[in-house]
C-alpha cells in the first residue's frame, strides 16, 4: 500500500471517530503496521470496523480484522472491540464459547 493510501485509511478512521486524536507518532506506527497490506482489503476492513465498533481500533485489532476478512471469516469479528465491561457477563461468555467452537472446527493452516 502506498503512503497516500495509508493516510486515507487513517483519515477514514479519524473522521469516523472524531474524539480520537492521531498524532504524528500514532500515524507512523499505523503506517508501519499496515503498509504491506492490500489497499482494497484494507479499505473494506476499515469500513467494516467503522460500521461495527463504537471504539477506535488499536493497530492489533485492525490487523486481526484485516486477517479475518482475508481468510473470509467475518464471523470471527463478532467479539466486542471495546471495553469488556460494556457487555453483560453471560453475553460475553456466550460469544467467547462461540469463538472457541469456530476456531476448533477450522482446519489447520
Amino acid at each position: 500500500m502506498e503512503k497516500r493510501e495509508c493516510s486515507n485509511i487513517l483519515k477514514t478512521l479519524a473522521a469516523a471517530y472524531p474524539t480520537k486524536t492521531i498524532s504524528k507518532e500514532t500515524a507512523a506506527i499505523w503506517a508501519a503496521c499496515i503498509a504491506d497490506k492490500d489497499y482494497k482489503l484494507a479499505s473494506e476492513t476499515t469500513v467494516h470496523i467503522v460500521k461495527t465498533s463504537e471504539f477506535f481500533p488499536s493497530p492489533a485489532r485492525w490487523l486481526a480484522a484485516y486477517h479475518a476478512r482475508q481468510r473470509g471469516a467475518e464471523s470471527l469479528l463478532a467479539l466486542p472491540s471495546g471495553p469488556v465491561d460494556a457487555l453483560p457477563r453471560d453475553d460475553l461468555a456466550r460469544r467467547v464459547r462461540e469463538l472457541k467452537k469456530r476456531r476448533s472446527t477450522e482446519p489447520d493452516r
